[in-house]
């Protein structure tokens, strides 16, 4: 998405939603998203935790500091998820997580094995 369309997907539903946002927020929100994959859900993601520490109907800079920006919330809601099972279930957990984040033989990769042997 680009910087204009990442500023209308912050405003607009809270415009809509009878939301104020703080002076320099959107800024904020833009500059840690922009360019990066998954711009929306990361966005999307980082507004809900400051949603839920607003101050009344503004969304605050602070709520979003406190909330730990974009990678915090990320990080927290993780977090959250792993505490609330069982330490069993938390192992797998663990396992599955480091088998989606490690690089591996998928096919890009193997593509780009092929194309340094030619």
């Amino acid at each position: 998405m680009s910087e204009t369309e990442l500023r209308r997907a912050i405003t607009e539903p809270s415009r809509l939603a009878g939301l104020r946002l703080e002076a320099g927020l959107v800024d904020v929100l833009v500059g840690e998203v922009v360019g990066e994959p998954g711009a929306l859900p990361l966005l999307s993601h980082a507004l809900r935790a400051t949603w839920e520490a607003r101050d009344g109907r503004t969304l605050t800079l602070e709520a979003y500091r406190v909330t730990g920006g974009v990678r915090g919330a990320i990080a927290g809601t993780a977090d959250a998820a792993i505490d609330s099972l069982e330490p069993d279930d938390r192992e797998l957990a663990r396992q599955l997580f480091l088998r989606l984040v490690e690089p591996g033989e998928g096919p890009r990769t193997r593509a780009a094995k092929r194309g340094s042997m030619s």
